[in-house]
Formats: C-alpha cells, structure tokens, sequence
C-alpha cells in the first residue's frame, strides 16, 4: 500500500516528506514499505470485531478457512459457471471468507486478490477501479453482519467481464 500523500503542507505527512504520518513513526517510503508487508497479512492471534459481530476466533481461522476451500473446490473453483453463476457464488465464499477474517490488517486486499485469481481461472476479469471504497466496504459490512451475499453479487456483476 503506497502511503504517500501528494499535497504541499499536508498536516497528515510528515513536514518535508510526502509519508503519511504512521504509528511506528517510519519516514522513509522504503521502511514503510518493508513494514508494511511484514506485518499486514500476518496471521491474526488476537479476537476481532466490527461492531458487535466478532470475526471467527484465532483458533479457528484455518479450520474455517479450510471448509471455505474445500467447498470451492467442490464447486471446482466456480470454473464451471457463467458469470452470472460465479458473481453469486464469488459473493458467497468472499462473505465467508470475511467472516474469517484471517488477518489483522490487509483482509480487503486479500480478498480482492483471491477473488481476481478466481475470477481469472474461471475466464473473467474482475474491473476492481470500476468500485467506489464505500461500495466495497458497505458490501462488505452487509455480507458480514446480515449474512447475506446479494449485495457483493450486485457489485461483482458491475464489474465482471469475459477475459480477454
């Protein structure tokens, strides 16, 4: 994640850089960057929640993520299915796999990328510039706290196309 920012007296950066402000207090893009991926998609070990809805506990992560895999693996990995097909389907593991919740930070990223492998295999390309953060996010919310997948189905139709 490029944590640069392009404004002249931003009071988000630091004075003289273009870094945003960070909590190790890293002023070099490079060390940031170091940091960054060192420490995003570590595996979570601590409890998580989004409102009052806990994501699975730590001991509990692989064992779900694993029927989450197992079951896409079921449904060969949706390679078999149109994109109307795979849009439904997709939403359905991206809301379990949210649910899970695997990491302590970069579970967006993640997922966004495990979708776009998906989606690739299956012949598709999935337009991720095409969606607004706050569509993202709030689809992802709704998956999560109302268990339902619709809304994330709408937005991967936005989005899918036959790969070319």
């Amino acid at each position: 994640m490029n944590q640069q920012a392009s404004v002249e007296d931003d009071p988000y950066v630091y004075p003289g850089t273009s870094i945003l402000r960070n909590l190790p207090d890293i002023r070099d893009e490079e060390s940031l960057e170091r940091f960054e991926s060192d420490h995003c998609f570590a595996r979570r070990t601590v409890n998580m929640a989004r409102g009052n809805s806990f994501f699975a506990r730590p001991e509990y992560i692989v064992p779900e993520l694993q029927k989450v895999l197992d079951r896409l693996a079921s449904e060969h990995l949706l390679r078999r299915a149109d994109s109307q097909g795979f849009c439904e389907r997709a939403a359905y593991f991206f809301g379990k796999m949210n649910a899970v919740h695997p990491f302590r930070e970069g579970n967006g990223r993640a997922q966004r990328e495990f979708l776009r492998e998906l989606a690739a295999g299956a012949g598709y390309e999935l337009a991720w510039d095409l969606v607004p953060q706050e569509e993202m996010h709030a689809a992802s919310i709704a998956s999560f706290q109302g268990g339902g997948s619709e809304g994330f189905a709408t937005l991967l139709n936005k989005i899918i196309r036959p790969r070319g």
